[in-house]
């Protein structure tokens, strides 16, 4: 590792700080927004790190265009069935006749169903 002489890293230095101005002077045209706010409400003041914020209750409107869940999941009718135990490693479950249930049950891996 090489080490920098006091003049090269004065040089170094104001070289740095002529980048920094260049820089600078290239960004002044864009003005920041005044009192930029972030996306929770907080407003941060200018030129330092404090941040303050709104402890207001947030009303929120509800969407416009938002469909009802019955129309999105479809108006399904409850199905009542009943489970019995009938020894440790088999159950029974009774249901009145329902194609959709069937076709489910045929799915579990087991000729009992």
């Amino acid at each position: 590792m090489k080490v920098s002489t006091p003049e090269e890293i004065e040089k170094k230095r104001q070289l740095a700080l002529q980048k920094r101005a260049r820089l600078q002077q290239n960004a002044s045209p864009r003005a920041p927004a005044q009192n930029p706010t972030n996306l929770f409400g907080a407003k941060r003041k200018s030129g330092t790190n404090d941040t303050e914020y709104d402890r207001g209750p947030k009303q929120f409107k509800p969407n416009q265009n938002a469909i009802s869940s019955s129309s999105f999941f479809g108006n399904s009718q409850k199905l009542k069935a009943t489970c019995r135990m009938i020894s440790e490693s088999r159950f029974e479950v009774d249901v009145p006749y329902h194609k959709q249930l069937i076709d489910f049950m045929r799915t579990i891996p087991s000729r009992i169903y």
